[in-house]
């Protein structure tokens, strides 16, 4: 393999072609290592063809004076993936398909911002489908580990009814090199097998989406490995990923090779670290997974921003029902203690309320919809049609007689030389409710964590925990001043 460099003032013109495909790009000076980045890609990623890759470099000067010169590079590279040629089937959705994310972190983060989901409801305004996020950071596609009796990953795609499942594995696994690639490629091929012999929606098989890990983007920092190693290793494991939907005649989405291709041709980052999507990474990348998966993009608009901020809210309703956040006590080890006032148990009572989000979920589905055709809907979701909370017994019979803060403080038991200062209390900040955690900081500022929804939050309310900063600002030894530092 040879290969050359050249450049000639601050703009340079490249021209890839590829099977006969032309593509250009233009670059400002500075964005050179990008491009030297992108032609990298194309050497490694390419399926055993003759490639031409022809480079003009074009000088512009104040007056326009255009001055250049080509240099032609005819290479032939053995590739990593056969993925430029893959054969594998495009994705085909049905009217009220419903789409669910499996995976590792690149799945999850989909649900926190939502950009695709807006433009996969804009672009298919007519067909009600549905999408639910089950995605896990740090998920493989063997080991998923979860909490005591979370479920199998089979009971949730059969709870969410799967017709479509989005697939995103590699990333993780790619840690382990080209040692751990055989192993990989045996539990890939296991697990695709697995999943289209069930019926997660009652009466057909799923069609399965297998999904690459993106790239790792360089940021050009000291602060952040570079990618050269971790690109290198989810290459491979790209790879195995064509050749096993190749092999099955499954979809199969080649991120990392997009991902190659964006980042080389885009001046801004995509990633806050090289590996995940920032907010506007996801709001940039949206677009061109629309197109990797359907063929073409929908345009961002007005409206679309509308559905984005139904599907927020869906994305929040389903989250908490499918990720509850203290599974100890909904389904774990405190779940099934028997509080004396059967059948009460925190699992019969806190399952009535996931049950109740995944209700919520599916009503702000019907708003997408709606929004999608340009209906109009209530600016406030009704919850009303949603299931009811159990109106749950006490089984605490002894009188509570809470103390005012001042007459508290008289039934303190001291040792000689001290004393009790109240520096806070609900009397003055209301919002000091259920605080579980405190402490000074160097300034003498206390800082309080509150969980008003501990060990979980009542739907249709949204959580209103948060982390306060009380300051004594007169020096009396009394908190007068309060800042909400996280809601």
């Amino acid at each position: 393999m040879t290969h050359g460099w050249c450049e000639q003032g601050p703009f340079i013109k490249a021209r890839l072609m590829t099977n006969g495909v032309e593509t250009d790009m233009l670059y400002k000076s500075h964005e050179t290592s990008k491009l030297r980045s992108r032609v990298r890609v194309a050497w490694s990623s390419l399926h055993a063809n003759t490639v031409s890759a022809s480079f003009t470099y074009t000088r512009r000067s104040m007056k326009n004076n255009f001055a250049g010169f080509t240099l032609f590079i005819v290479l032939l590279v053995q590739s990593l993936t056969a993925i430029a040629q893959s054969s594998t089937p495009r994705v085909e959705l049905q009217n009220n398909n419903r789409i669910v994310f499996i995976g590792g972190n690149l799945a999850e983060r989909f649900q926190y911002f939502g950009y695709w989901e807006a433009l996969l409801h804009a672009k298919f305004p007519k067909m009600k489908l549905s999408v639910r996020n089950q995605g896990f950071t740090g998920d493989e596609v063997r080991f998923r580990p979860r909490s005591l009796d979370f479920g199998a990953p089979d009971q949730h795609l059969t709870d969410s009814k799967a017709d479509v499942i989005f697939a995103f594995f590699g990333f993780s696994e790619s840690f382990r090199g080209e040692a751990g690639l055989k192993t990989f490629s045996k539990e890939l091929e296991q697990f695709i097998s697995h999943t289209l012999s069930q019926k997660y929606n009652g009466s057909t098989p799923p069609q399965l989406v297998l999904i690459s890990p993106i790239a790792h983007e360089k940021l050009d920092t000291r602060n952040f490995p570079d990618g050269t190693e971790s690109n290198r290793n989810v290459a491979l494991y790209t790879a195995a990923m064509g050749r096993a939907a190749e092999a099955h005649q499954i979809p199969f989405i080649n991120l990392f090779e997009l991902t190659q291709k964006l980042y080389a041709q885009d001046s801004s980052y995509y990633t806050f670290n090289g590996v995940h999507l920032s907010d506007q990474g996801h709001r940039q990348f949206a677009p061109h997974f629309m197109r990797a998966l359907f063929g073409s993009e929908p345009r961002w608009t007005a409206q679309t921003e509308v559905v984005l901020r139904e599907v927020q809210e869906k994305n929040f309703n389903y989250f908490h029902k499918y990720r509850a956040v203290n599974g100890y006590y909904i389904y774990g080890g405190r779940s099934r203690r028997d509080h004396g006032n059967p059948p009460y148990t925190d699992a019969y009572v806190i399952e009535n309320e996931r049950a109740k989000l995944a209700e919520m979920a599916d009503a702000v589905d019907l708003r997408i919809w709606k929004v999608a055709n340009n209906e109009k809907v209530p600016l406030q979701v009704n919850y009303d049609a949603t299931r009811k909370l159990y109106d749950v017994p006490t089984n605490f019979n002894t009188p509570v007689n809470i103390l005012p803060p001042d007459e508290a403080k008289k039934h303190f038991q001291l040792a000689d030389g001290y004393e009790v200062n109240l520096f806070a209390s609900e009397v003055d900040f209301p919002e000091l409710k259920n605080p579980v955690q405190f402490t000074f900081d160097s300034r003498g500022r206390l800082w309080v964590a509150t969980m008003q929804s501990y060990p979980q939050y009542l739907p249709p309310n949204k959580p209103n925990d948060k982390l306060l900063i009380f300051e004594d600002t007169d020096g009396d030894g009394k908190a007068d001043k309060m800042e909400v530092f996280a809601d």
